[in-house]
């Protein structure tokens, strides 16, 4: 049981590092919120290093960093893509709730 922990704990580890080195693009069809920012609508780069979403408007070059609760998904089949946005409407305005990054099994929480 302890060796299965260490091991589960040493590949969410690698998990977050694999996603911390990786760039990946998304487009946002309308403005959302993200954490405390309102992201117009447009195409962003992400990039994670540690607990913090660097988020990058391609357009302006605008940055945003934003903290994160980083957690693991489990395994998926899906082949080539990256990743998945879900998105929920508090008070008529669109929130960016979570960012799952398949190719990495991590689940970024704003």
């Amino acid at each position: 049981m302890r060796r299965l922990l260490i091991l589960w704990g040493i590949l969410a580890f690698a998990s977050i590092c694999l996603a911390a080195t990786r760039t990946y693009e998304f487009l946002l069809p309308t403005a959302a919120r993200a954490g405390g920012v309102t992201l117009a609508a447009g195409q962003y780069r992400l990039r994670v290093e540690g607990s913090l979403a660097v988020i990058t408007n391609v357009r302006n070059a605008e940055t945003y960093v934003l903290p994160v609760r980083v957690g693991n998904t489990v395994d998926h089949d899906l082949a080539g893509i990256e990743m998945k946005i879900a998105m929920k409407k508090h008070g008529g305005v669109e929130h960016i709730d979570t960012i799952e990054l398949v190719d990495v099994n991590a689940t970024l929480q704003f």
